[in-house]
């Protein structure tokens, strides 16, 4: 099956199934148990620096829950945040992306992590607006579940989850969304 078939939603050229990021100076060991993890159930899988410190886009042929699953049967050490990617955006259509991924009347707590590009184009206000007008109702940090909206270059991704944990300062988002 290609990677398109089972990624739901993408209104970007390239969109990756997880973003990973490293704890802070463990760049090349966590590296390592990302392949480890990863190619344990996708050998073919790719796996691309960002140009962001620690950070790392995972391509592969399964989906995001799957790949994000995969953490939980292992103990992380120099893994901080494992996110999958279950949409991806352009800052024009995040609305639209958005109204499809989340159903109406979800209850959650918002994550945003922008970075340079898209910082200063894309605000919070702007992605709470997103949510309202799709019928999400935001929660406080306190929410169990969590829409993480971040960037990695002109692309928002978008992933709706529960934080888990998959060492002693590692996070996986495990996707609650088909």
């Amino acid at each position: 099956m290609p990677p398109e078939a089972v990624l739901p939603i993408s209104y970007c050229d390239r969109c990756p199934r997880l973003v990973v990021t490293s704890l802070p100076g463990r760049d090349s060991w966590a590296l390592e148990e990302l392949m480890d993890t990863v190619v344990a159930r996708d050998p073919s899988a790719r796996f691309e620096a960002t140009g962001y410190r620690g950070v790392v886009e995972v391509y592969s042929s399964l989906s995001p829950g799957e790949i994000a699953r995969q953490f939980l049967l292992y103990q992380h050490a120099f893994i901080a945040r494992v996110v999958p990617v279950l949409a991806c955006s352009t800052p024009e259509r995040l609305g639209e992306a958005i109204a499809r991924l989340v159903p109406r009347g979800l209850s959650a707590g918002l994550e945003l992590k922008v970075r340079v590009p898209l910082k200063g184009r894309v605000s919070e206000g702007t992605v709470k607006e997103a949510l309202r007008v799709a019928g999400v109702a935001l929660r406080g940090r306190e929410a169990n579940l969590k829409i993480t909206v971040e960037n990695v270059g002109d692309c928002l991704l978008i992933s709706v989850g529960e934080w888990r944990s998959c060492g002693p300062h590692c996070a996986v988002l495990v996707p609650v969304l088909p």
